[in-house]
């Protein structure tokens, strides 16, 4: 199982390595791979997790194993829920993020 973290606010992908390596999941860190574009680094990917990044179809088109895109934050405008619906992708987010 492979996880695409396309962007993120903070220093490294750690907790993201250590809470999935559990389920044997390899995190894909985007940002440690500066030259590769995340349509590529999406291919064959099983999740997306995006903090502000565009999940755009060619990523999907490249992932068609991809069962969850998920969202670093508050609101899904930068993930195309009707696409990801209609190819059976579940999509979350953190609806609370950042209130106290």
């Amino acid at each position: 199982m492979r996880v695409l973290i396309t962007d993120r606010a903070w220093p490294d992908v750690q907790i993201e390595e250590d809470v999935l390596k559990h389920i044997g999941a390899q995190v894909v860190d985007a940002e440690s791979q500066p030259n590769s574009s995340l349509v590529e680094l999406a291919r064959d990917v099983d999740a997306i997790a995006a903090c502000w990044a565009p999940v755009s179809h060619e990523m999907l088109d490249a992932a068609p194993s991809c069962r969850v895109v998920s969202r670093f934050g508050i609101g899904l405008d930068n993930i195309p829920i009707d696409e990801c619906t209609r190819r059976g992708i579940v999509v979350s987010y953190v609806p609370d993020y950042c209130i106290p």
